[in-house]
């Protein structure tokens, strides 16, 4: 809307990743918009339980696969990672809970770090706004892109109601046409005749000429019942 309002107005989008994973801003999202491309980081949500002296992941980065990061984690076991005493893995269908023990003593927030570093709990994903255009690809950016989808919803509108309106004309002068058979009984009775002796053909010819309507819908009050 405020870009309909004003043409200059430069939109700045951060995304919103359908896997709840959190999105690392680092001031470069005005560039991607501005551009069309560039990169940005995501990482995991991951809950230090200092009771249980455990990490509990539960999110995980956009595309990542949970039993990758297990396989990861289990491989830096036999060489980074032997303070771990255990992983327990409850995820459900739709969330994420994986549970990392460590040994006592062991400092979480710097095991957390060593995770985002060592393992998919934290990505880099691209963004490249290429888009097939008269048949070519070009790059577009968010501003661009939105004027094309504004522009083609003003199109389609546009279409729609032109439609509703060339309908609606024609069923006034429909409406118009049979307002003027009805209020003159010698005309209608004279259409009756007419279709009962099959001049039908000449009727709507007749008809579509006299009150500017198509054949199609001098054919629909021809097919009307009179009671």
């Amino acid at each position: 809307i405020e870009l309909i309002k004003n043409p200059k107005y430069e939109p700045v989008l951060i995304p919103d990743m359908p896997s709840d994973c959190i999105i690392i801003d680092e001031g470069q999202f005005p560039d991607i918009c501005r551009n069309g491309e560039g990169t940005f980081k995501m990482r995991a949500e991951i809950r230090i339980d200092k009771e249980d002296n455990a990490l509990v992941v539960e999110s995980l980065p956009y595309k990542v696969a949970l039993d990758s990061v297990k396989e990861k984690i289990v491989s830096l076991t036999k060489t980074e990672l032997p303070n771990i005493v255990h992983m327990f893995d409850s995820s459900g269908k739709y969330t994420v809970e994986l549970k990392i023990t460590f040994k006592h003593g062991t400092d979480l927030e710097a095991m957390k770090n060593f995770l985002y570093k060592k393992t998919e709990l934290e990505t880099t994903f691209g963004v490249n706004m290429k888009y097939v255009d008269n048949y070519k690809i070009a790059l577009f950016n968010l501003k661009e892109v939105m004027h094309v989808w504004i522009n083609n919803r003003r199109i389609v509108k546009r279409k729609y109601i032109i439609k509703k309106f060339v309908t609606a004309q024609g069923r006034i002068s429909v409406l118009n046409a049979l307002i003027d058979i009805c209020s003159d009984e010698n005309l209608a009775n004279n259409i009756i005749q007419k279709i009962r002796k099959s001049e039908r053909s000449t009727l709507v010819q007749s008809l579509a000429k006299k009150y500017d309507i198509g054949e199609m819908q001098a054919n629909g009050i021809l097919n009307m019942k009179v009671s």
